[in-house]
C-alpha cells in the first residue's frame, strides 16, 4: 500500500466491499415502496370490472365475451406482464450503471459517502440520504422513494455491520425512522427507539 493510499484510507471511519447480486437487485427493486401504488390501482380497477361483470351476468343472464376478455386481461396485468416489465427494467438499470454492476466499494467519512468501483464513483454527502431501511438480508440506503444504495449483509461480518448501524445512528440529517424495519423482530421500532 502507497503513502497516498494509506492517507486516504486514513479518512474513512468505515469501509464495504459488496457483491450485489442480480437477484439481490431485483428483489429489492421490485419489493421497493414506488410499485405499491400502482399494483393497489390495478387491484382495485380489477375488482371494479368484475363487480360489472356481476351486475351484468345478474341482470341480463350471461355475460359477454368482450368482458371475459377484458377481465381476463386485467387478472394477468398485476401478476404476470408487470412484473416482467419491472424486473426488465430493473435488469437494465443494473446493467447500464458501471459501479452496481462492478464491485463497488462503498467508504463511509464525515462527509458521507464515497461508492466506488474502478475507476468511477460518487460522492453521496449524508444530505443526500432520504433514509435508511435494513432487513435481514440488506442496508439500503434510500437517495428517494424509489432508488437506494444496496449493501448486502452476507458482504461483511456482523461486527462490520454493527459498526455500520453505529454510524448510520450518529447521522442526524438521516430521516431513519420512516423507513427503517428492526432487524431482529421484522417490524417497525417503537417510537422511544427512533429518538
Amino acid at each position: 500500500m502507497s503513502l497516498q493510499q494509506e492517507k486516504e484510507s486514513s479518512r474513512y471511519h468505515l469501509e464495504v466491499r459488496v457483491d450485489l447480486t442480480t437477484d439481490e437487485y431485483l428483489k429489492y427493486t421490485n419489493s421497493s415502496i414506488n410499485r405499491r401504488p400502482m399494483m393497489i390501482i390495478i387491484y382495485a380497477l380489477t375488482a371494479v370490472v368484475f363487480l360489472s361483470i356481476l351486475w351484468e351476468w345478474k341482470m341480463f343472464g350471461s355475460i359477454s365475451w368482450q368482458n371475459m376478455v377484458f377481465l381476463g386481461f386485467m387478472l394477468l396485468m398485476p401478476t404476470y406482464l408487470l412484473p416482467s416489465v419491472f424486473n426488465y427494467k430493473a435488469r437494465k438499470v443494473l446493467e447500464q450503471d458501471v459501479i452496481l454492476s462492478g464491485r463497488p466499494f462503498y467508504r463511509f467519512n464525515e462527509k458521507g459517502i464515497v461508492v466506488s468501483a474502478g475507476s468511477n464513483g460518487r460522492r453521496y454527502s449524508w444530505n443526500d440520504l432520504y433514509g435508511i431501511k435494513e432487513t435481514k438480508e440488506v442496508f439500503a440506503l434510500q437517495l428517494d422513494q424509489t432508488r437506494a444504495l444496496l449493501l448486502p449483509k452476507r458482504c461483511f461480518s456482523e461486527q462490520v455491520a454493527q459498526d455500520l448501524r453505529e454510524l448510520l445512528d450518529s447521522r442526524t440529517e438521516i430521516k431513519r425512522k420512516h423507513l427503517m424495519i428492526a432487524p431482529q423482530t421484522g417490524s417497525l421500532p417503537k417510537k422511544d427507539e427512533l429518538e
